[in-house]
């Protein structure tokens, strides 16, 4: 069969195995993804190790590629489970380890407190809930709901000029220079 797609494959924990991968390229996967977001240097060296392998073993030629997604400012969790925030509504999100409730969550970030001001906006899950930051005490950002929305733990937070203006520039660099290097080092085809 000449086919011109090409199957690329989120590896995961469920498929980071040598027979899940044998699986994978017996059934015409051509490309191999490493999530950067999750695990670490030494399990994506292994799990590229045993694709190169397997790939040999099959004379199936499979490329590696490494998603280099940088950190992400995500909500804590809600102890109780999903709440709901009505638009018109205050709530606090906290840089302090709490137990999520409607009223109050924490974040992952720990300088969201310094690095927001009084105006800004905040994007809670890709944008389906918009804050707008009425003041900052300590620990706690107070928001007003502009968008609300049901809210589960862990999503995603953005400033809304950009998220990465929020995390610390030596943290952004020192991650990034330390994946150029294991790409450099041959491990991976693409970035």
């Amino acid at each position: 069969m000449n086919r011109r797609a090409k199957i690329v494959c989120t590896l995961g924990p469920a498929t980071s195995t040598a027979p899940a991968l044998a699986e994978l390229i017996d059934a015409g996967m051509n490309v191999a993804r490493l999530n950067f977001s999750h695990g670490t240097h030494a399990e994506h060296s292994a799990v590229h190790d045993m694709v190169r392998q397997i790939s040999a073993e099959r004379a199936r030629p499979v490329g590696v590629l490494a998603d280099l997604q940088g950190p992400k400012i995500r909500l804590g969790w809600f102890a109780a489970g999903p709440v709901f925030w009505a638009t018109g509504e205050h709530i606090v999100i906290t840089t302090a380890e709490c137990p999520g409730d409607h009223d109050r969550v924490s974040t992952t970030y720990e300088g969201l407190a310094a690095d927001v001001r009084s105006g800004d906006r905040l994007l809670v899950d890709d944008g389906k809930v918009d804050l707008r930051v009425i003041e900052v005490d300590g620990d706690d950002i107070t928001c007003e709901v502009l968008q609300g929305g049901r809210r589960v733990g862990r999503v995603d937070v953005a400033d809304e000029p950009a998220l990465q203006t929020l995390l610390p520039v030596r943290r952004r660099m020192t991650r990034t220079i330390d994946l150029v290097s294991f790409y450099q080092a041959g491990r991976m085809n693409a970035v």
